[in-house]
């Protein structure tokens, strides 16, 4: 189950079961396990450990069972297989985080216990609606969510998402969604099944709202989302940050774009036509273009040669980074093909890249009838 379990998408959602007369030292947890897209149906193993911090910290309380999923959702019980400590005891402590270990796999980071399991220690029970916000933010700080880096004046590169939780046990309405910058915006996602009626979160339901960040100054950004409902306790507000970038492309006004970064100077149409490696050397070599005549073909950050290509869609064009992609671009006519490099990795092979999701591959021979696409380029530091 390893291979599953590190691409299991959870949903934590956390409830009391109670009686009238008692509080029972144990509490309900509900979830809903994603392999990709399909829902999952098996008997998995489950460890449930509280610490008192988000990462590191002293381990409290760990409860063991088997628990069965059937189409994606399982509950179970915390506190009824206990394999260390005492849950009433852990539950004394203002801050706890529950780390959730399935079939081996620990999924990361650790969920902020909330409100209502501490309900273990009042006296008798109370129907409320609790909101919890659950930020998808990589560095999986509390009470903050993440969108990236973004370029001034282009469409988003980054987004984020942001879960609205009703973690009472009464029915939550909620109006609408406040933002105190324009540059952050959001989408809600189509009702989950099981967990939404139209503008009704049901209880230890969820909707997600898919964030994204469009600056429009390049700063810093620290702004807040607001979830209006009619929630009693809980959290309703969460920050949002975000970094604007000044895009580094300069339209000539010339067919031609200039990397302020680099100093390259690219062909702003990215369709030349393909070509073979030979004709993409001399056609790149021929051209007259933007009142300029010594363009080449462009090569790549391997065995050597200067990062140009790959500087399109890696920052720095180290080969290791992550895709960036061109959409956010001035560029026009990007393939989602091969380009040509005039880098080499033996005599008859040259380095391409698919723009379509950066992929570099060495094994194109530059002889026979392989044919792929050219970007011209100029200039450079």
């Amino acid at each position: 189950m390893k291979e599953q379990a590190l691409c299991l998408l959870i949903l934590a959602l956390l409830s009391l079961s109670v009686s009238a007369n008692q509080t029972p030292e144990m509490f309900r947890y509900q979830g809903r396990l994603v392999d990709g897209t399909n829902l999952v149906n098996a008997t998995l193993p489950m460890s449930f450990k509280l610490y008192d911090a988000p990462s590191g910290g002293t381990l409290h309380y760990e409860d063991s069972s088997t628990v069965l999923v059937v189409d994606g959702l399982y509950s179970t019980m915390i506190g009824d297989d206990t394999v260390y400590g005492s849950l009433l005891d852990a539950l004394t402590n203002t801050a706890l985080y529950l780390e959730l270990t399935i079939d081996g796999e620990t999924l990361l980071p650790r969920e902020r216990v909330v409100s209502v399991p501490y309900a273990l220690s009042a006296d008798g029970h109370t129907h409320e609606r609790i909101i919890r916000l659950d930020s998808d933010s990589e560095d999986g700080s509390d009470g903050t969510i993440y969108c990236g880096s973004s370029y001034v004046g282009f469409s988003v590169n980054e987004s984020s998402s942001l879960g609205i939780i009703n973690a009472g046990d009464d029915v939550m309405t909620f109006t609408g969604i406040e933002f105190s910058d324009s540059s952050f915006s959001g989408n809600l996602n189509e009702p989950e099944r099981y967990y939404l009626s139209n503008n009704k979160i049901l209880p230890f339901g969820a909707r997600s709202l898919e964030i994204t960040f469009t600056p429009a100054l390049a700063k810093e950004y620290s702004e807040t989302i607001t979830v209006v409902c009619d929630y009693t306790s809980g959290t309703n507000t969460i920050i949002c940050t975000g970094i604007g970038v000044t895009m580094p492309y300069v339209d000539n006004g010339t067919g031609t774009i200039t990397d302020t970064t680099t100093g390259l100077m690219w062909l702003k149409d990215a369709n030349q036509g393909k070509m073979t490696w030979s004709n993409a050397v001399t056609y790149c070599e021929n051209l007259v273009a933007g009142g300029y005549s010594d363009w080449r073909l462009p090569s790549m950050n391997y065995n050597g040669d200067t990062a140009e290509l790959d500087t399109l869609f890696r920052a720095g064009g180290n080969p290791s980074g992550d895709w960036l992609g061109w959409n956010v671009t001035p560029f026009t006519n990007v393939q989602n093909n091969s380009y040509w490099s005039s880098t080499l990795i033996e005599p008859d092979r040259a380095y391409v890249v698919d723009m379509s999701w950066g992929n570099v591959s060495s094994n194109t021979p530059m002889t026979g009838n392989y044919i792929r696409y050219p970007w011209p380029v100029r200039g450079g530091e």
